[in-house]
């Protein structure tokens, strides 16, 4: 009879480190998720900080050069109506003076228009990727900066 008792307290042992070890397997698992959810959120918290910043220099990029847009269409207004009139008086006629200056604007709308894919339309992309998808470490003196 000693000897069973012997057998059932080793059964006993053994069944106690083996449920030992299970909560032991239990508890890392459950430590390892907890990190794997933490740093999912970590992630996920850095992509959105990042996007925000790239969103935010865009947005007041493109902010300023509206502002300076606007500027360099006034000067250009004032500009042209006082090279109309000097040709006018120029002439002595300051009809012809405004028309020679319409022309040339329609002329330079026409080059322009002929050449928007080009002139226009590839640089402001590029210059807009660029914004987006440069890097904080990547940054240098040739690259397209709109927010600073």
């Amino acid at each position: 009879m000693a000897l069973r008792l012997n057998n059932s307290q080793a059964m006993i042992t053994e069944e106690k480190t083996i449920e030992e070890e299970k909560d032991e397997i239990k508890f890392n698992l459950d430590s390892f998720f907890g990190h794997i959810k933490d740093y999912a959120e970590e992630r996920l918290n850095l992509v959105v900080l990042n996007l925000t910043d790239k969103v935010s220099k865009t947005v007041s990029g493109i902010g300023s050069v509206l502002v300076v847009t606007i500027f360099s269409i006034f000067a250009l207004v004032f500009l042209s109506t006082a090279l109309a009139w000097w040709i006018g008086q120029s002439l002595d006629s300051p009809a012809l003076g405004f028309l020679i200056v319409g022309v040339f604007y329609v002329l330079l709308a026409i080059v322009l228009f002929a050449n928007r894919d080009k002139w226009i339309y590839t640089p402001v992309a590029n210059a807009f990727i660029k914004q987006l998808t440069i890097d904080e470490d990547d940054e240098g003196d040739d690259k397209i900066r709109f927010g600073k």
